[in-house]
């Protein structure tokens, strides 16, 4: 505001950035698992390779919709403040829901789910290409790797299945997309 000017209860003078809060876009269905008080960590897209602490401040009770999905805005609160830190940077939050420390886990992959357990191929268990499985019991997983609580213990090496992405001979000749002979007449 400069001298002799005339200023409204409309017009912006200061603005404080002492406390920064982030406003997270959280969808319905995943709701019910953020709580106040929860941790989460912060990426900034201009700092991807740092993560910051954070709390859950504020869970908005009425809800928004935008594109037809139905979102909550939750304030998160950074445990401290980096000096790199800006107001109007766009941040990635992910939500602490759960975690354990010393626990064994394995690669997503290399765990098969069968109708009626989850299983592993363990690596000395193959005797000329017939593999046996062993049954273990899973916990947490983010995706990536997942938690064995019962089944095997430290140091058993398992092997991790391969996926045969080829299609067979019959299906390219179902398929509109895939180049094929033309049938003669």
């Amino acid at each position: 505001v400069e001298p002799g000017q005339t200023v409204t209860n409309q017009d912006v003078v200061l603005v404080m950035s002492d406390r920064l809060i982030l406003r997270a876009q959280v969808d319905e269905t995943d709701i019910g698992m953020i709580a106040v008080n929860q941790k989460c960590q912060i990426t900034l897209d201009a700092y991807p390779e740092h993560t910051i602490v954070g709390v859950v401040d504020h869970i908005a009770y009425e809800a928004t919709t935008i594109n037809n999905v139905t979102i909550y805005e939750v304030e998160v609160l950074p445990r401290t403040v980096p000096e790199y830190m800006r107001s109007g940077m766009t941040a990635n939050v992910r939500f602490i829901v759960d975690s354990r420390t010393d626990v064994l886990t394995l690669p997503a992959g290399s765990i098969i789910e069968r109708k009626d357990r989850t299983v592993v191929m363990p690596a000395n268990g193959t005797k000329n290409n017939d593999k046996k499985f062993k049954k273990i019991k899973t916990g947490l997983s983010d995706g990536k790797n997942t938690e064995i609580v019962e089944g095997l213990q430290e140091g058993e090496k398992v092997l991790i299945p391969d996926v045969d992405f080829r299609a067979s001979s019959n299906s390219s000749k179902n398929n509109p997309f895939m180049p094929g002979r033309r049938r003669r007449r």
